[in-house]
This record gives structure tokens, C-alpha cells and sequence, in this order.
């Protein structure tokens, strides 16, 4: 048997270095006791144990690192030590202590090797989701500038349908071939919903003009692309003069809409609402509950228009 073993085979006698069983190492058994349990009363040290074991040494708990959090249930106190010195894991003299939980994740800063995209619109809403999906996260200073434009919210009845340099012509591929097509909508029909935003008193409506563009992002001088070659500035300049020729709202349908129902001689309206200022910003910033409120105001409209009609053909009793 091994030195220290308090075990022996049956009919064998004690080895050299062991101890009987029951028998007490010298020293007071006592403070030998006090001594295991943890007790900080000044004794004099108790003798080693025949055969050089070290079981009975006790090393002090560690302090808890700054931040660390005491585990629950646990109690603290002074651990045992193995053969060798070392703190044996589990059992009542293991440290009660947790490291601190992680820091919350940042999903702004995050990046993640995965995604999904879901998409069902025309070809050129591929450009746009993929700088929606690759766009940096650069957050350009605000520039103080007058107050111009439209208050979010606000209703856009359609006069013209212009392109991104304000031309009311849309531009088409056909067999190789620029086909260029005019943007003309029905005035009659504009000047009708006019008269019937004059009903509708809780919101604004104005009458002018829609610029289509063919992205979503520098086609209409953001600064929050994935790729940007201008300047706050340059964006600035270019909004004022779309401004100054008359457009008060942004988009990416109407002059596709326009062209295809000027050629073929249908009547048509646009009738859009704006989410923002683009001089303020490039973000929407409302919250949801607002935006549905935004974005049912063209439909009252239109129906309110749809109901006069009707009443006015006796369809639909006023």
C-alpha cells in the first residue's frame, strides 16, 4: 500500500510510515481541527503526518476578480487541496465565484456570414438589394440647412413624372435601341384629386411634380449606400435644384407607369406620400404606427375620389 493509505489488507500489519487507524498525528487535535475548518485563532502549526503527505494543507480562497458575481447556493470558505497542492474541483471549497456576464450584442456593429433576401419587383431592385446588403455603416454628420420641402406625411398629387435630370421622359432598351417615351399623366384627373384632397383637411396635399429614378440610393443622392462618390454638399445641391424645377416627391415607378399608359392613351394619376425631408436625411425615422398612418392618406384619397365618382354617375349614393 502506498504511504499515507489509512487502509491495510486484512491480517497484514501497519507499513512503515502509516498510521493506525483512528490514531491522531502528533500535535493538538484540536486546533488541527479548527484548523481544516477554516478558523483565523493563532495556533501553533500541526505536524505532518507520517509517510510526507500533504493532504491536510488548506490554501486561502482567492479574492474574486473585479466585476465577478458570487455564484448562488454556494458557500465560500477556504478549499481543499489535492496530493499535490492543487484545488480540487467541486466540493464545499470550490471559490463561489462567476465571471460577469458578456456585454450585450451590438447588432448595428455585428456581422453575420448568413442572410436571406425575398424580393418580387422589377430588375432594378436587384441593384438596390444589393447595396441594401452590402452597405457600410457610415453615419455622415448632419448638416444644418434651412427648412425646405415637404413635412413628412404630406401628400403628392402627381403633375409630371421626371427622370434624374428632371426631363419628363422615360428611357427604354428595345432590340439595342434607346426608345425614349414621354411621361405625360392625365391633368384633368390631377386637378380632380385637388378637388377632392380639399375634403380632407387632416393632412396636406400639394400638386407637383415626381422624379423616377432607377435606384434607390445614389440615383437619388443618398449618402448611406454601400457606395458613395459625392459629398453631403454635393447631395445637397442636387436636391435644392430638384427642388427648384418643381419635384416634391422622389420614387422609382411613375414614369414606367406614366409611359406605358400615355402610349397607350389611358387616363392615369400618381398619387404618392412622403415618408421624410430628404434635406433633413436620408433615414426614416417615424415610428411604425406613424408610417401606417402615413401610407393610408393616398388611399383616402384615392377612394374619396372613387366615391364622388360613383355618386356623380349615380352608381353610389353621396
Amino acid at each position: 500500500m502506498p504511504a499515507g493509505s489509512s487502509r491495510e489488507g486484512p491480517g497484514e500489519p501497519p507499513s512503515s510510515g502509516a498510521r493506525p487507524r483512528g490514531s491522531q498525528p502528533e500535535g493538538d487535535a484540536g486546533s488541527r481541527r479548527a484548523h481544516i475548518l477554516g478558523a483565523s485563532r493563532e495556533r501553533e502549526p500541526a505536524a505532518e503526518p507520517p509517510g510526507g503527505g500533504s493532504n491536510c494543507r488548506v490554501a486561502p480562497p482567492s479574492p474574486p476578480k473585479s466585476g465577478w458575481r458570487q455564484r448562488p447556493g454556494t458557500r465560500g470558505g477556504a478549499g481543499r487541496t489535492d496530493g499535490s497542492g492543487g484545488r480540487r474541483a467541486g466540493g464545499a471549497g470550490t471559490i463561489p465565484w462567476l465571471p460577469p456576464p458578456p456585454p450585450p450584442l451590438d447588432v448595428e456593429a455585428a456581422s453575420f456570414p448568413f442572410g436571406s433576401v425575398s424580393e418580387r419587383a422589377r430588375g432594378q431592385s436587384t441593384h438596390v438589394l444589393r447595396r441594401s446588403k452590402t452597405r457600410a455603416e457610415r453615419r455622415p454628420p448632419k448638416v444644418e440647412t434651412p427648412r425646405e420641402g415637404l413635412e413628412p406625411g404630406s401628400v403628392v398629387v402627381t403633375q409630371q413624372a421626371v427622370d434624374a435630370s428632371f426631363s419628363p421622359v422615360f428611357e427604354q432598351m428595345v432590340l439595342g435601341k434607346r426608345v425614349v417615351q414621354r411621361t405625360d399623366l392625365d391633368q384633368e384627373l390631377a386637378q380632380e384629386l385637388m378637388q377632392c384632397a380639399t375634403d380632407l383637411p387632416e393632412f396636406p396635399t400639394v400638386l407637383a411634380k415626381t422624379m423616377c429614378t432607377s435606384d434607390f440610393y445614389e440615383g437619388q443622392g443618398r449618402l448611406d449606400g454601400a457606395l458613395c462618390s459625392y459629398t453631403e454638399k454635393d447631395k445637397q445641391e442636387y436636391l435644392r435644384a430638384a427642388h427648384a424645377a418643381g419635384v416634391r416627391n422622389i420614387e422609382m415607378e411613375s414614369s414606367v407607369l406614366a409611359a406605358m399608359c400615355s402610349a397607350c392613351g389611358i387616363p392615369v394619376a400618381v398619387v404618392c406620400v412622403t415618408l421624410l425631408n430628404r434635406l433633413d436625411g436620408d433615414q426614416v425615422s417615424s415610428p411604425h404606427d406613424v408610417l401606417v398612418k402615413y401610407q393610408q392618406r393616398p388611399q383616402r384619397l384615392v377612394s374619396h375620389f372613387i366615391k364622388k365618382r360613383l355618386a356623380a354617375t349615380g352608381t353610389l349614393k353621396a
